[in-house]
Formats: structure tokens, sequence, C-alpha cells
């Protein structure tokens, strides 16, 4: 992993253009692997479109009971990147493979756990408004997809301890693979083919599922191969048995980032499932918007995934100055994407609306809450990269505190008081929702940002010492 270490010597720009080169290098890859990533969403989304409004509906509502659990289960374990770099930075190849291996047992606990909450997913569809056919879709994708849980388990701390070790491009092979699977996989499963009966929407989620247990097969030869070539630590010579001190060190890190990441999912999810009441087409909308939303996030999402492993490389080096720069220029290249994102949303949002859809009236819709999805870019971005930050400063908590206090603090309430009009608010509908969502994302990254920009002035000592690794 290349150093960008400051120098008096060498101009304060040159060093920025020198770690934005690094980020790049290391972070562009992950963004192609995320964008691959959302496109699996993407793909679920045309194919159960064409399929029709139920359908549609019905992966919508499922996806947003899914999203949650996907999201936690990877938020827990994504912590194990920035753990890996900081022992590559300490020189200690050893322990990256050790809390490799603790990762791995916490990933397959919580996917079991994850399966068992999809298996049973009529308890978070039985009070919905909705049609008891758009119901039965989304109980059945739910079962579908719950079949990966267990494989997003053990792909995750494999996918972290390549990260970790700069080993980007590989990760995106990985999903590359995955993707070219989906679509045709998608296809077969959602419309049928030869002796293959159509599924409908719920052929999403078994395609899904078939393609997250590829993925880990395919992680799984590269490590070993990487391995005997010499090019990665052997993850399989030796055996490290879960360890309850190391498990609960690595939870205590992860799980305050899979809240925060559970607070802003869940706070889309919410929403989805109070758009229900406004019936199928305000629904497919929501959900048009709402993909788009996720696939741009995928960007400042994957550039704080690299914050986070060059912030942790550079602070296992005792590198304070280095870590404080990664940080601040990824962010930086951050806020230039959002502003590009937010021009093409605002220009094309009519024509992506109708990628999803033909249906005129749900282009309508999307497009209206496009323009909403395009005001929040900005602020998104700002909090994902800063997010990444701070996990590479092992400082989780404060990531949890923040977005529970803006996502549910400020953007549900006052998204929900104007959707109803209640108060001095107007009446807004489901645009008032996206208000909320602008306002929440807002003041997460006004947060978060402060709180980096604190941290990463404190001594090296204050800002390791808490989680050093026993």
């Amino acid at each position: 992993m290349s150093s960008a270490t400051p120098n008096p010597v060498v101009p304060t720009m040159e060093l920025a253009r020198r770690e934005v080169r690094a980020l790049l290098s290391l972070g562009l890859p992950i963004v192609a692997t995320q964008l691959l990533e959302s496109g699996l969403l993407f793909v679920d989304g045309v194919m159960a479109g064409n399929a029709g409004p139920d359908e549609l509906a019905g992966v919508s509502l499922g996806s947003a009971i899914w999203m949650p659990i996907f999201l936690t289960i990877t938020g827990v374990l994504v912590v194990l990147s920035a753990l890996v770099a900081h022992a590559i930075g300490e020189q200690a190849p050893h322990k990256a493979v050790d809390q490799t291996h603790q990762g791995l047992w916490l990933g397959v606990t919580l996917g079991v756990i994850g399966w068992w909450i999809c298996q049973h997913g009529a308890w978070f569809t039985h009070f919905l408004q909705v049609t008891p056919d758009v119901r039965t879709r989304a109980e059945d994708y739910l079962a579908a997809v719950g079949w990966s849980a267990p494989a997003i388990g053990l792909y995750q701390p494999l996918r972290s301890f390549c990260e970790g070790q700069a080993r980007t491009r590989q990760v995106m092979m990985f999903m590359a693979l995955g993707f070219l699977v989906n679509i045709p996989a998608d296809y077969i499963l959602v419309f049928g083919l030869g002796p293959i009966q159509p599924m409908g929407g719920v052929g999403c989620g078994w395609a899904t599922s078939l393609v997250i247990w590829l993925m880990v097969l395919a992680a799984w030869g590269y490590t070993r191969v990487a391995a005997r070539k010499q090019r990665l630590p052997s993850l399989y010579t030796e055996r490290h048995p879960p360890r309850k001190d190391e498990i609960l060190r690595l939870a205590r890190l992860g799980v305050p980032v899979a809240m925060g990441i559970f607070f802003e999912a869940s706070l889309f999810s919410i929403i989805s499932l109070l758009v229900s009441a406004y019936g199928a087409v305000v629904l497919s909308g929501h959900q048009i918007a709402y993909i788009l939303s996720a696939t741009t996030y995928m960007v400042p999402l994957s550039m704080g995934m690299a914050i986070s492993v060059r912030a942790g490389y550079f602070l296992g080096r005792k590198d304070r100055a280095g870590a404080r720069l990664a940080a601040l220029s990824g962010i930086a290249v951050s806020v230039c994407f959002a502003v590009v994102a937010a021009l093409l949303i605002l220009v094309f949002r009519q024509d992506i609306a109708a990628l999803y859809s033909p249906d005129p009236a749900v282009v309508a819709v999307a497009s209206h809450l496009l323009v909403m999805a395009a005001i929040f870019q900005l602020s998104d971005a700002i909090q994902a990269s800063t997010s990444g930050a701070l996990r590479g400063y092992r400082d989780t908590r404060a990531i949890m505190l923040a977005t529970l206090l803006a996502y549910w603090g400020f953007g549900l309430p006052l998204g929900y008081m104007l959707a109803k009009g209640i108060w001095i608010f107007p009446q807004l509908g489901v645009q008032g929702y996206w208000s909320g969502l602008i306002i929440g994302l807002t003041a997460a990254a006004i947060f978060l940002f402060t709180r980096l920009w604190r941290m990463s002035r404190q001594p090296l000592t204050d800002v390791t010492a808490t989680e050093e690794p026993t």
C-alpha cells in the first residue's frame, strides 16, 4: 500500500494530489464494486417493473424489510477492513488473519439470524395497508432472498480481508461475476424459460441468493490461490477458533457502524412502508427514486471505504497527519462527484424513470421525487465519506449517535409532519417524506464532519488507545 506521508519539503497541494491518486487507485475498484452491487437492485427493479406494478410493489416492500437486514450484517463487518489495514500498517499480518477468522465466526452467526427473520416475513407485512397479492409477493420475495443472508456473513469478512490489503480490484471481479450471472438468472426466474415456470418478482430473490453464494466461492478460491502464491497471508494454514474477547471487540466497533447504517436504511424503509398507503403507483415511483438514490450513494460510500482503509493504515504506522490528509482528500472527491450526480439527475430524471416502468403515472411520480433526490446528493456524499473516515479512526459510536439524532430525531418526525400537514406544515404527501430525508441527511453531514474535524486534530494516543488490539 503506497504512502503519502507528509513531508515539510513537499508542498501541501502536491501531497494532496498524491493522496487523491492513492485514494482513487484504491477507491475506484470499490466504486465499481458498489455500483455493480447496486446494479443488482437496478436489474431487480427493471425485471419486476416490467412484470407488472404489483410485482414491483411486492419487491419494493420486501426490499424495504430485507435491506436493513443486509446492511446490518455488512455494517457490523465492514469495520474489519480498517482493522486489517491497521494490522498491515503495523506489519502484523498474523493479526489480520486472526481478526478475519473472528469476523467469519461473527458473520455466520449474523447470517443465520438474518435468514430466520426473512423466513418470518409475515410478521412485518401483516400490518401494512396493501392488497393481499402485494403482501404475498413481498413475503415470498423475503423468504427467497433470505437464503443469501448466511452467504453475506461469509463473504463480507473475506472481502474486508482483501480490501484491507488494497486488493480492491479482485473484489471488483467477484462482484462483476455476480452481476453478470444475475442478469440472466433474474430474467429466467422472473419470466420463465423452457421448463422453468415464471415466478414474477419472487424470482429476483432467488437470483440474489444464487449470486451471493457464487461470490462466496469466488472469494474463497482467490484467497486460497493468492496465499499459495504468497500474495496474501494465508487464512487456511492455521485455525483460529472463536474467541469471545475478540468477537466482542469487533462487535463493539461494528455494531455502532451497523446501527448508523440501520438508522439510515430503516429511515428509507419506514418511509417506503408509509408511502405504501398511497397506492401501488406512488409506491412504485418512490421505489424508482429510492433505487437511483441507492445507486448514486454507492460512490461516496465506496470512497468512505477507501478512506477507512487509508486512515487505518496510516494510524497503524502512527502517522496522524497522513490519516487526516487521507480523510479530507477523500471527502473532497466525494463532494465533487455529488455535484455532478445532482446535475445529471436533474437533467435526465424523466429518462431515468422511464427505464424502470412504462407506466406514465409511475414515471410522473418518480420524476418529481428525483428532483428531491438530486438535492440531497451533497449531504449524502459528505455523511457517507465522513463515516468511512471515522471508521478508520475507530470512532464508531459517533456515527451511531449522530445518525440516530439526525434521521430519527429530525428527518422522520419532520417528514411525517410535512406529509400529513401536521401543525403549521402544509400537507405535501410523499414529497413531505422526501423533504424529511433531505433534513436528516443534512443534519448527519454536519454532525459527522464536525466530529471528524475535531477527532483528526487530536494526539494519536487519544485517537487509538481505547480500541487498540489486545
